[in-house]
């Protein structure tokens, strides 16, 4: 038997829910009304934008491309698509090449439509959120962070863990210094201010091939802890959060030596095994430069 003391409500600042869900009601409840003097709704302007998108991109807006730009499953699109066909505001016509797909066109009054209420709602946006001030570019970083962490690859996980015969100064040092981290990291140029939030780049080239390998920084403790999220140019896939792998090094003295933990996230357990055999070359390459340099 439940009673109403079963659960306790957390306080207000340990609560980022309750006010990310006040912020978009009320940005939301806002925008709302400028959309609705337009005589749509916030996913008919949804889709609407995506159409103008696609054509602005010069890219053929068929549904399935709407539905992908606009983030909107293909049922809600094509309910979407129907009512703006009704208002006068959308046409479709046969695909040439697939005569089952459908090529959708703004009208003259959809055009209009969609161009005056995107003016409008931008403005509305700049002006909201100019209450960020200098914190504008932080805010939608920590948004990036939010979304990076929670839909990257996180089921398999490969962790390395290695004594280093070195003061743990010296072996923070040569995680982060970008001309130490060359000589072991297979040639790669690594590049980052190591501030949360900021991209961070590996370039190189490898049997004649140039790649350029890119991630967000996540966390920053000197001489604790850093963790980025990582995308591999030779990984083939489309730069999206899902796609992101994690990797953490966390450092530990312990007396006059320091414990280097690296853990990676994986998408399969093989590919999960692969890169421990990978950190194991790269950690080895690491400790012979730091324990013999003196």
């Amino acid at each position: 038997m439940y009673s109403y003391n079963d659960f306790q409500f957390r306080d207000d600042v340990d609560s980022p829910d309750y006010f990310m869900w006040h912020v978009f009601s009320d940005w939301q409840n806002k925008k709302n009304k400028i959309i609705n003097n337009f005589d749509i709704t916030s996913p008919q302007m949804t889709v609407l934008t995506a159409i103008y998108w696609l054509i602005q991109h010069k890219q053929e807006p068929i549904q399935i491309a709407i539905a992908d730009a606009a983030k909107m499953d293909k049922m809600t699109t094509s309910t979407v698509l129907r009512t703006l066909e009704k208002k006068g505001l959308v046409s479709r016509a046969e695909q040439e090449k697939d005569t089952r797909a459908k090529v959708v066109s703004l009208t003259q009054v959809g055009l209009e439509t969609t161009v005056k209420s995107l003016k409008q709602v931008n403005d509305f946006n700049v002006n909201y959120f100019s209450a960020l001030g200098d914190s504008k570019v932080t805010f939608i970083h920590l948004l990036q962070q939010i979304l990076k962490i929670n839909n990257m690859q996180t089921d398999f996980k490969s962790t390395y863990q290695t004594e280093i015969a070195a003061p743990i100064e010296k072996v923070w040092d040569a995680l982060i210094n970008p001309k130490i981290v060359k000589q072991y990291f297979f040639g790669s140029s690594q590049e980052t201010d190591w501030e949360v939030g900021s991209p961070i780049l590996w370039t190189g080239e490898y049997e004649g091939t140039a790649y350029t390998d890119k991630g967000i920084v996540l966390e920053f403790f000197p001489n604790k802890k850093l963790s980025y999220s990582y995308l591999s140019s030779w990984s083939g896939l489309e730069d999206k959060p899902e796609n992101y792998l994690l990797v953490t090094y966390e450092v530990k003295p312990i007396d006059a030596r320091t414990e280097l933990t690296i853990t990676q996230s994986n998408y399969d357990e093989e590919k999960a095994k692969h890169s421990s055999e990978n950190w194991a070359v790269v950690v080895d390459g690491l400790k012979n430069i730091v324990e013999k340099t003196k």
